[in-house]
C-alpha cells in the first residue's frame, strides 16, 4: 500500500491511512498539519518503533496533507474531508485527573452535565441537548433510542479507551445526516504486536471502590482483548450509591486484503438517583443494563467493501420512590439492530463512497409506546411490558471529492427514509478546504441534518412529565469557517459557525396541568465560536519540565422566536474555558491539572423541599480544578488525584448538588507495550 509520495516540493503526499482498524484518523508515526480537513488542529503521534518505549510526543518532521482517504476499519467509514473538532490522544488520556469517560469528555469543548459521579451525565455539543449527539463505539452507533440520558451507558471503562474523537457531522458517512450537532467516537485500545496484562485497583472518599483489569493476545493474524472491572461508592448524600459491572471483548482476523472485527458488550448499572428527574422525590432508583454486539468485514484494495451489523438491547427500570416501587415504576427493554454496506473507491485525486444502512429501533414498556394486544411478561417480576413501539430508518449515502493543488471539494447527500411517514428527506453536505501552509489553513462548510424524538420525547407520562406521539423530526442548516495550523510545537484551531434549528424538541413547563410537556417548540439561530490551542513538548524530559498543556475556549450565543420555561434546550454554556497541563516533577514522577471555567446560560426552578415551592433561579458561573500527581516505577503506577481540589459547591443541573472535594488514589499494574 502506497503511504507516501514525494513531489518536487518538500510536501508529502499521504494517500491512505489504514493502519489502527477503528480510528477515523489513523494515528501515524510523524506529526502532521492537517491541511485537508477543517479540523480542529491536534497533534498526532505514533511510536517511532514498535520496540521502544512510548514517549508522549516525539517531533521529527511536519507534513502537510495533500490528500487523504479515511479508511477506518470499522462499519463507519468516513470518506475525506471529515470534520474533527477534537482529539483527546492516548497521551491526555494516561495523564488527566479523570476517572471516567464522563470525566475525560468535560476536559473537551464538551459540555457535561453530570447527575451522578461514576454514575450518569449528559452530552452536550455546540449548545445542543444530550439527544442530538450521536455516541459511536469503535465507529459503531450504539445511540440510544429511548433516551439521550443514557448514550454514555457503555460497556468500556476509562482504562480501555486508547482516544475519542469528536466530530462535526460532515461527510461522517451514514452517521452525518442523524448527527444534529456532533458525533463522539471511543475508541478502545487493541492488541497488536503484543500481549498485554493490565490490572488496576482505586479507593477513595464516600467509599469508594473500583477493581478491574484488561487481557490482550496478539497471535500473527489475530488480536484480542478482554476487559472488565467492577466500581462503586456509597454516595455523597442521601441516596447517591452507585455500582457498576462491566465487561468487554474485541478482536480482529486479517488475512490478505480482508479483515474481519468482532466487538461484544456488557453493562450493569445500579443508581441512588436522589432528584435526577424531579427535585419533589430524593428516592428515585434506576437500575439498568445493556449488552452490544457488532461484526463488520473489509475486502480489497483500490475498492473496499464493508459490510457491518450491530445490536444494541438495553434495560432500564427505574423507580420514583425506591423503597415503595409500587407507588410508580417503569419497566422498558429498547433494541437497535441494524447493518450497512458501504463502498469506498480511490484513485490519484478522486474519491468517491457510497453506502445503504437499514436500522431497526424499539422498545416494549409499560409507559413508553403504544398499547398491545397481547402484553409480555417482565423477567423476574410480577410486571408486564403492555405498551410497544418500533420504527425503522433507511439511509443511503453518496461522497464525491476532488482534489486539485490548494483547493479540495467535498460533496455529499444524504437520502434518509423515515418509516413513520415513508418518504425521503434529503440531507446535503459541502466542504471546500484550502490547505495553504503548515501555519494557516482555511476551510468553509455547509451542511444539514436531522434528529428523531426519542420514545422519552414521543410517549412518556409520569408525575409531572407528559410526552407527545405527534412530534416531528429536529432539522438543522450549519454554515462554517475555520482556520488552523501548527507553529513549532503547537497546534491551534479556531472556527465560527452558524445554526439554524427548526422544530427543536423541548419539554417546557405548563402552569396550568404543573407538568413538564413535550413539544416541537421553537427554532432556534445558535452563533458560537471556538479556539483552542495545544503545545506538546518535542520529547519528555527527565528533569522538572512542562511536557504538554493545552487552552480551549467556546463561546456560543441563541436567539430563539419564543419565551417560556425550559427543562433544556435554553441552558446551554455561553462560555467555557478549559486549561489542561501536565508536567515531570522528578524522574519518575510528574503531576496534571485541569481547570474548567463555565457560565450557563437560562434558568431552573430550585425546589424548596419544606415549603414544597418552586423559585426560578439562574445558573452560577463556576471554576473547578483537578488535579492527579503519579509515580512510574517499571511496571507500576501510583498515583494519587482529587476532584474539586477547592471544594466549591456546585451544580450542571438544577437542584442536583454535585461532591465537595474527592479524593481518590490508586495502583496500575502493567506489561506490554500496546497504550
Amino acid at each position: 500500500m502506497q503511504r507516501l509520495k514525494k513531489t518536487n516540493t518538500t510536501t508529502t503526499i499521504f494517500r491512505q491511512w489504514s493502519n489502527r482498524k477503528y480510528a477515523v484518523f489513523n494515528s501515524i508515526k510523524k506529526l502532521i498539519c492537517i491541511g485537508v480537513l477543517s479540523v480542529s488542529y491536534t497533534i498526532i503521534m505514533a511510536q517511532t518503533n514498535a520496540g521502544k518505549k512510548e514517549d508522549s510526543i516525539h517531533i521529527s518532521r511536519v507534513y502537510q496533507l495533500d490528500e487523504v482517504l479515511i479508511e477506518p476499519g470499522q462499519a463507519m467509514i468516513l470518506p475525506a474531508q471529515s470534520q474533527l473538532i477534537a482529539i483527546v490522544t492516548s497521551d491526555e488520556l494516561k495523564s488527566l485527573p479523570a476517572a471516567t469517560l464522563q470525566d475525560i469528555l468535560n476536559y473537551s469543548l464538551i459540555d457535561i452535565r453530570e447527575r451522578s459521579p461514576y454514575g450518569q451525565a449528559d452530552i452536550s455539543i455546540r449548545g445542543g441537548t444530550f439527544d442530538q449527539v450521536i455516541v459511536l463505539l469503535n465507529g459503531i452507533n450504539f445511540t440510544d433510542p429511548q433516551t439521550g440520558h443514557y448514550n454514555l451507558n457503555l460497556s468500556v471503562d476509562a482504562e480501555v479507551i486508547n482516544r475519542i474523537e469528536i466530530l462535526k457531522p460532515s461527510g461522517a458517512g451514514l452517521h452525518s445526516a442523524g448527527a444534529f450537532t456532533g458525533i463522539i467516537n471511543i475508541i478502545t485500545t487493541e492488541a497488536k504486536n503484543d500481549s498485554i496484562l493490565q490490572i488496576n485497583t482505586a479507593a477513595g472518599d464516600y467509599g469508594l471502590y473500583k477493581a478491574g483489569g484488561r487481557l490482550g493476545i496478539s497471535r500473527k493474524n489475530f488480536s484480542g482483548i478482554v476487559s472488565g472491572s467492577k466500581s462503586g461508592h456509597n454516595g455523597f448524600r442521601h441516596n447517591t450509591a452507585v455500582e457498576n459491572s462491566q465487561a468487554f471483548f474485541s478482536s480482529s482476523y486479517s488475512t490478505g486484503n480482508s479483515l474481519i472485527q468482532m466487538q461484544l458488550g456488557y453493562l450493569k448499572k445500579q443508581l441512588g438517583a436522589n432528584s435526577f428527574y424531579s427535585a419533589r422525590y430524593p428516592d428515585q432508583y434506576d437500575d439498568n443494563n445493556s449488552a452490544i454486539f457488532s461484526l463488520q468485514g473489509t475486502t480489497g484494495h483500490t475498492l473496499k467493501i464493508r459490510p457491518a451489523i450491530y445490536l444494541r438491547r438495553h434495560h432500564d427500570h427505574y423507580i420514583l420512590i425506591r423503597n415503595n416501587p409500587g407507588a410508580y415504576q417503569n419497566y422498558h427493554r429498547s433494541d437497535v439492530a441494524g447493518g450497512s454496506l458501504m463502498a469506498v473507491y480511490s484513485y490519484e485525486r478522486y474519491s468517491a463512497a457510497g453506502g445503504v444502512e437499514q436500522k431497526h429501533e424499539g422498545i416494549i414498556s409499560n409507559n413508553l409506546g403504544y398499547q398491545t394486544e397481547t402484553p409480555i411478561p417482565v423477567k423476574g417480576t410480577d410486571s408486564l411490558y403492555h405498551r410497544s413501539y418500533n420504527r425503522n430508518t433507511t439511509t443511503f449515502h453518496l461522497n464525491q471529492e476532488l482534489k486539485y493543488r490548494y483547493i479540495h471539494l467535498d460533496l455529499c447527500m444524504n437520502m434518509v427514509n423515515f418509516s413513520q411517514e415513508n418518504k425521503y428527506r434529503y440531507y446535503p453536505v459541502f466542504d471546500i478546504t484550502f490547505p495553504l501552509n503548515t501555519v494557516f489553513n482555511l476551510s468553509v462548510g455547509w451542511r444539514k441534518a436531522y434528529r428523531q424524538p426519542t420514545f422519552t420525547d414521543l410517549f412518556y407520562i409520569g408525575r409531572i412529565n407528559t410526552g407527545n406521539p405527534s412530534l416531528t423530526q429536529e432539522q438543522s442548516t450549519t454554515s462554517e469557517l475555520s482556520i488552523f495550523g501548527k507553529i513549532k510545537n503547537a497546534g491551534y484551531h479556531s472556527s465560527v459557525y452558524h445554526r439554524k434549528g427548526e422544530n427543536i424538541i423541548d419539554w417546557y413547563w405548563n402552569n396550568n396541568i404543573n407538568k413538564w410537556m413535550a413539544t416541537n417548540i421553537a427554532n432556534i439561530r445558535s452563533h458560537g465560536v471556538e479556539a483552542q490551542i495545544k503545545y506538546f513538548a518535542q520529547q519528555k524530559s527527565s528533569t522538572v519540565a512542562l511536557n504538554q498543556i493545552s487552552i480551549q475556549y467556546a463561546y456560543l450565543m441563541q436567539k430563539i422566536d419564543v419565551n417560556y420555561q425550559s427543562l433544556y434546550v435554553l441552558d446551554y454554556l455561553t462560555h467555557k474555558i478549559t486549561t489542561a497541563f501536565e508536567a515531570r516533577i522528578i524522574k519518575h514522577a510528574g503531576a496534571s491539572a485541569a481547570i474548567i471555567y463555565a457560565d450557563r446560560n437560562g434558568t431552573y426552578l430550585k425546589y424548596n423541599q419544606t415549603t414544597k415551592t418552586q423559585d426560578e433561579q439562574s445558573y452560577p458561573k463556576i471554576i473547578t480544578v483537578n488535579t492527579r500527581i503519579f509515580y512510574v516505577c517499571n511496571h507500576i503506577t501510583l498515583y494519587l488525584e482529587a476532584q474539586n481540589l477547592t471544594d466549591i459547591n456546585y451544580f450542571d443541573i438544577g437542584n442536583l448538588p454535585q461532591p465537595g472535594r474527592w479524593v481518590s488514589g490508586g495502583i496500575i499494574y502493567k506489561r506490554g507495550k500496546n497504550p
